[in-house]
């Protein structure tokens, strides 16, 4: 068996996706919470090669391990597990936002607006020519919710995504990011 792809759909569900191994008459499906939980059985597949966690809590970090099973001369039989990738399930659902392009003599500014969000901070994620960046911009409430980032270039795309996050009992607690959009320059 082969790698597991974990991604998150919404604030509290996580897909689960695997190569098919055929021969094989289903596939088992465990998780572990936090970095030394005790694997947890959560169920069998058969007949596909996906699975959709929805017993996940806000703010814990999941790993999973798929496993393929079968018969074999009579015998029961199952392959090594396959591991996943850490994830960590937002404390909060994403922001609301928009985006415009404001172009001024001299400078071109990406405008990003938060409509709702809950937390004190702002993360933007932005690719561009297939460099990723990252920023941190905070206090949220200084910029009264509008960031403008200038840039140089008018021609070509960038590609943003944004969460908000706060520090509550001395950890941080971060919000989902919002869909990757695409933003024409």
């Amino acid at each position: 068996m082969s790698g597991v792809n974990v991604s998150l759909l919404q604030i509290q569900k996580v897909s689960l996706r695997w190569k098919k191994v055929s021969g094989v008459d289903g596939y088992g499906i465990y998780r572990r919470e936090g970095r030394n939980g005790a694997l947890k059985r959560l169920g069998t597949v058969t007949g596909k090669t996906s699975y959709l966690d929805a017993t996940v809590r806000k703010g814990k970090k999941y790993q999973y391990q798929i496993f393929a099973f079968g018969a074999r001369d009579g015998e029961a039989v199952r392959s090594r597990a396959v591991t996943s990738e850490r994830i960590r399930i937002p404390d909060y659902a994403a922001p609301t936002v928009s985006y415009a392009t404001e172009i001024t003599p001299g400078k071109n500014y990406l405008k990003i607006k938060l409509k709702k969000y809950k937390g004190q901070y702002l993360e933007i994620w932005m690719k561009k020519n297939g460099i990723v960046q990252t920023t941190t911009l905070h206090p949220i409430s200084k910029y009264n919710g509008v960031f403008r980032l200038s840039y140089t270039k008018r021609k070509g795309s960038v590609y943003c995504k944004v969460r908000t996050w706060e520090i509550k009992n001395g950890k941080k607690k971060y919000s989902a990011y919002t869909e990757l959009k695409r933003i024409r320059l």
